[in-house]
């Protein structure tokens, strides 16, 4: 009876794990954290600009 009963409870344990599971959110990924999701780009300028001593301020890259 005890047998039978240890397994009813393991078995009822393991169906409302299951379900309850589906309702919590994945784990976070933690080796992701040190990866940013910014881009670097040269001088802080923005993505094709680039600092010009000359003119002192961002300048378009025309070189293609």
């Amino acid at each position: 009876m005890r047998k039978s009963l240890s397994i009813a409870v393991a078995a009822v344990a393991l169906v409302s794990n299951l379900t309850f599971a589906e309702a919590l959110p994945a784990p976070r990924n933690v080796a992701a954290d040190d990866v940013s999701a910014v881009t670097p780009v040269r001088d802080g300028c923005g993505i094709n600009r680039h600092y010009s001593v000359r003119l002192r301020h961002c300048v378009w890259n025309w070189r293609r």
